[in-house]
């Protein structure tokens, strides 16, 4: 998801996403119970205001690990 805060209102956008090699200027990696949480997370960022945030999940590796008994 990514989102944009304008006046205090907040839009959600399912995609398309940003090409980064155009737009990714930096990452933020948090740690949430789930994508809400995350976007919550996101929301409070100042640069929200004059950009868009894009969430995406992160594979969690070791757990990944422990499910294949890798």
């Amino acid at each position: 998801r990514s989102f944009r805060v304008r006046q205090q209102r907040t839009t959600v956008f399912d995609g398309p996403f940003a090409e980064t090699k155009e737009y990714l200027a930096g990452f933020n990696l948090i740690e949430a119970d789930d994508l809400d949480h995350a976007m919550r997370i996101a929301r409070t960022f100042p640069w929200a205001r004059i950009g868009a945030i894009e969430v995406r999940p992160v594979r969690d590796m070791e757990a990944v690990r422990q499910r294949v008994g890798a």
